[in-house]
């Protein structure tokens, strides 16, 4: 967190109100002096290291954003 205001890479934040800190990604979001998206999901905080659904909807936004920023 103490250095994500030197961070300027184009950086995408996924999170959910259901895995740990959502405020404290938020805030880091808010921090990022680069490009920056912050993409809100749904799902728990282990869905997205172990539910299919949710870890692939996470994978395609991840691979969205590499095409759109480093293509």
């Amino acid at each position: 967190m103490s250095q994500a205001s030197q961070v300027t890479a184009p950086t995408l934040v996924i999170h959910s109100d259901g895995s740990a800190f959502p405020n404290e990604a938020r805030k880091l979001h808010e921090r990022l002096a680069g490009p920056k998206e912050l993409h809100w999901a749904d799902g728990a905080h282990f869905d997205f290291y172990d539910q299919a659904y949710t870890v692939r909807k996470a994978a395609d936004r991840v691979a969205a954003h590499f095409r759109a920023k480093f293509c």
